[in-house]
């Protein structure tokens, strides 16, 4: 579908990771990239659906997340043993999963 939600919702969750605990959000930025390029390796998109949900994740990111009041010491803390953990364990599916595809390993099949 045009645009791609997988992008759009990657790409605004690692924004929003970002503002809130740096070390993480470049993580997940490196992860919204990975899923970006999983979408054209896979052929679930094109390269226009893949831009366009840059862009409105862009886009929802400065209409609605900067408009907000920044975080405090004290919930970005919060924020970061909340997003860590699911993060780390996505890393390490999406890597397991990667390399059984790469090994020619599809058990899901």
């Amino acid at each position: 579908c045009f645009p791609s939600l997988h992008v759009g919702a990657s790409i605004l969750s690692a924004l929003c990771c970002l503002s809130a605990h740096r070390p993480t959000g470049i993580w997940a930025f490196v992860l919204a990239i990975l899923i970006s390029l999983s979408t054209l390796t896979v052929r679930q998109h094109y390269v226009a659906d893949v831009l366009l949900g840059f862009l409105l994740a862009g886009f929802c990111y400065s209409f609605f997340v900067c408009r907000t009041e920044p975080l405090t010491q004290r919930s970005a803390r919060f924020a970061y043993r909340t997003v860590a953990p699911p993060l780390v364990g996505f890393t390490l599916m999406f890597v397991g999963f990667s390399s059984m595809y790469f090994m020619n390993m599809q058990p899901w099949t």
